[in-house]
């Protein structure tokens, strides 16, 4: 069979890949999941078919399925719980060295009557249930746990959690099971939707811009440009560098200019900024020389 085409879906980080019309999340989102944290009856045919993480993320989904996770659909689910008969069970007992107590533990093979050969292997501690309860026969047992590591090639529920429900006649016990089961396979069967969270800039403050604003803006920049073609040749050139605009600061001339001055006069700064505008006002005799020029203002842009 040819191999099945992955889409990893560029540009969407929350999504690991699609397949067969199924969006798996990436392990990092499971507990946005619905199915984080409950414990999820399952029949035994959903476990058996379900898919290892393994086989979806490859290196990523290593420790999600050291942990016990199963997918069903695309919902990640690590506790659930099958009822079902003993068919059979095995105990097994392996001494300890050094004193301490020996690992026992028993293994059953459940089946929940819904298909033929659908039986899982559980593996039970000794503490939950006797070996005189198991040897009944048709024992109904109710069992929660988490998959465990692969058993000769099976799947097997490791067990934290046996209660006996019924016995070999208790049919009715069985059916209410099956309608529960039923019912939650109904709504694994459709696919786990995470919609990630948007970021909206709709409370952000809009910036204010005046029309007073926008005539003092296309003032400055008719006066620098003015300012860069008059020196370009007597200042610009001298230093082998084209016309530079002085920091953050711009020249320019004032509604009324004044002739008879014959000197720039300056706005009021704060004293912080006394010698840097003393240092401007330099400068800007350089550009100027000993020409005769309007009344000028220095205007601190950062202020704006």
């Amino acid at each position: 069979m040819s191999r099945l085409k992955k889409d990893i879906a560029p540009g969407e980080p929350h999504i690991a890949l699609r397949r067969k019309g199924v969006t798996y999340y990436v392990p990092s989102l499971f507990h946005m999941a619905p199915t984080h944290q409950k414990i999820v009856p399952l029949l035994i045919r959903d476990v058996l078919r379900s898919k290892n993480p393994l086989e979806i993320y490859g290196a990523q989904g290593l420790r999600i399925n050291q942990e016990g996770y199963i997918l069903v659909k695309n919902h990640p689910i690590k506790t659930l719980k099958i009822c079902g008969r003993v068919m059979l069970f095995t105990s097994h007992n392996f001494p300890s060295a050094f004193g301490h107590k020996d690992y026992e533990f028993y293994l059953l093979y459940v089946d929940d009557s819904l298909g033929h050969k659908l039986t899982i292997c559980v593996k039970v501690d000794p503490s939950h249930i006797t070996a005189k309860d198991l040897e009944k026969d048709g024992l109904l047992v109710e069992i929660t746990g988490v998959l465990a590591p692969f058993h000769d090639g099976l799947k097997q529920i490791q067990a934290s959690e046996i209660r006996v429900v019924g016995k070999k006649a208790d049919i009715d016990v069985e059916c209410e099971w099956w309608a529960h089961a039923l019912k939650t396979r109904k709504s694994l069967q459709t696919p786990w939707i995470y919609i990630p969270p948007r970021i909206n800039n709709v409370d952000a403050p809009t910036p204010v811009f005046q029309y007073n604003d926008l005539k003092i803006r296309h003032q400055k920049r008719q006066v620098l440009r003015s300012l860069a073609d008059d020196n370009s040749h007597s200042f610009a050139s001298s230093r082998n560098e084209p016309a530079q605009v002085m920091d953050s600061f711009a020249i320019y001339a004032t509604e009324e200019p004044n002739r008879n001055l014959g000197e720039a006069r300056y706005k009021t700064v704060p004293q912080d900024h006394q010698k840097r505008h003393a240092s401007i006002a330099r400068r800007s005799e350089l550009l100027c020389g000993s020409q005769e020029v309007d009344t000028v203002e220095v205007i601190d842009l950062t202020s704006e």
